[in-house]
């Protein structure tokens, strides 16, 4: 699902801006994005649970002490750190899964089959 192309201010599309000052391929202007203009899902994963960016040369969103900034819009509420918001806001508890058996019903990995006469059949 994306958002964006129409808002207040009208058809965000004819902007078109390729403007990258994080460097990051984050361009805030250009016309297609997540809701609220979010530009990568679940973006507080890129903070450790203090708020400070795991890396800090490719920094989304960190915590200033007083609220969330960054190149990025928060994907999530805007809890202070050590709040108990957890970044995958998806989730019931929310924390990422690579494997879930009550979630996804192929494991961890899309299935794959053999034909039986192969030599892994």
């Amino acid at each position: 699902m994306f958002a964006g192309r129409w808002t207040r201010e009208g058809n965000q599309l004819a902007r078109l801006d390729h403007a990258d000052p994080s460097g990051l391929f984050n361009t805030l202007g250009w016309a297609w994005a997540w809701p609220l203009n979010r530009r990568v899902l679940y973006n507080r994963a890129s903070a450790d649970p203090q708020g400070k960016p795991w890396d800090p040369k490719r920094m989304l969103i960190q915590w200033n002490g007083t609220k969330w900034t960054g190149n990025d819009i928060p994907d999530f509420n805007t809890a202070a750190p050590g709040s108990g918001t957890n970044p995958f806001i998806m989730q019931p508890e929310g924390l990422g899964r690579l494997f879930d058996i009550e979630k996804m019903a192929e494991g961890p990995f899309p299935d794959h089959y053999e034909p039986r006469e192969t030599p892994l059949g």
